[in-house]
């Protein structure tokens, strides 16, 4: 399940040089009332003008009770040629494209087409290197129950196709409700497991959404109490270069309401006011400071 609207924040450990220490920023999702519009090139100007370099395209605006999204997913998928107006606005902001892996390949082992017919070959046909930063490979795979034949065969696709094109995996964070993490035998197999999949990309990560800590209820691997949110991104950098020093690494940070992902009557019907009065997105010191614990630990 993708997300809704978030900052996806990559660090590339130390093996890339960042001038004046900034990271690349991608953008995964658009403001409903600004993608409603339908106007790309107000809509990438908005992200470049914003210092965002790289957009993943996911227009879903609603997780529950059911998915909603807006449809523009398709626009950034084969056919592209001629370019539709969206992957000409993004060219022309000079933002590339993190693609969707998941919808160009379902869930395997259905077969793959000939690589002439590759969808991916035919995207990087259309928009060029320069164009394409990268695959976003199942996303949570671990949670989701995706196999690992799944993951495996989409990277060796994708590696086959074109073994300069990193292969980008995020997974779910540990969360402090989730009965599926609640001993210490639970924690370490979930934490395994996320090691087995990451071998099939090439960079690797976790969603960390920690705004506000008690609505959240965001562990990490080294601590089954939500701390102050700083701590809570910096334990997961710990572990992921513990871990997996061999892998470049990502966090997706929160850029989002947890309201957001909800229907307004179902909010209404079943969460009192004093609870959805508690629940906000982070505010501009906290982004600031959490895309500085990144810097940080990239320094």
């Amino acid at each position: 399940m993708f997300r809704l609207m978030f900052l996806f924040t990559l660090l590339f450990n130390l093996q890339v040089s960042y001038a004046q220490n900034s990271l690349p920023i991608i953008a995964a999702g658009v403001p409903k009332p600004l993608s409603e519009s339908k106007n790309f090139e107000n809509i990438f100007h908005t992200l470049a003008e914003a210092g965002m370099t790289v957009f993943f395209p996911t227009f879903q605006f609603q997780e529950v009770p059911e998915a909603k999204s807006l449809g523009f997913e398709t626009y950034f998928l084969p056919p592209c040629q001629p370019l539709n107006s969206a992957l000409r606005a993004m060219l022309r902001a000079n933002v590339s494209l993190l693609v969707p892996g998941e919808l160009l390949y379902p869930q395997l082992p259905a077969p793959f087409p000939t690589q002439e017919e590759d969808p991916l070959k035919i995207l990087l046909d259309c928009l060029g290197k320069k164009g394409i930063y990268g695959v976003y490979s199942y996303d949570e795979p671990v949670l989701q129950g995706v196999s690992l034949e799944s993951v495996q065969r989409l990277y060796e696709r994708v590696t086959s196709l074109d073994p300069t094109l990193p292969v980008l995996m995020i997974h779910a964070p540990m969360l402090t409700d989730n009965e599926l993490l609640q001993t210490p035998e639970q924690k370490a197999a979930y934490l395994n497991n996320v090691k087995r999949y990451s071998q099939y990309a090439d960079v690797v990560g976790f969603d960390v959404y920690p705004i506000p800590r008690d609505i959240a209820k965001v562990a990490t691997p080294y601590s089954s109490v939500p701390k102050d949110y700083r701590l809570q991104l910096a334990d997961y950098l710990e572990w992921l270069d513990a871990e997996l020093p061999d892998k470049r690494h990502a966090l997706v940070l929160q850029g989002f309401s947890y309201t957001y992902q909800f229907a307004d009557d179902y909010l209404e019907k079943y969460y009192p006011p004093e609870i959805l009065a508690a629940i906000r997105p982070p505010n501009r010191i906290e982004l600031s400071e959490m895309v500085g614990v990144v810097q940080g630990h990239n320094a």
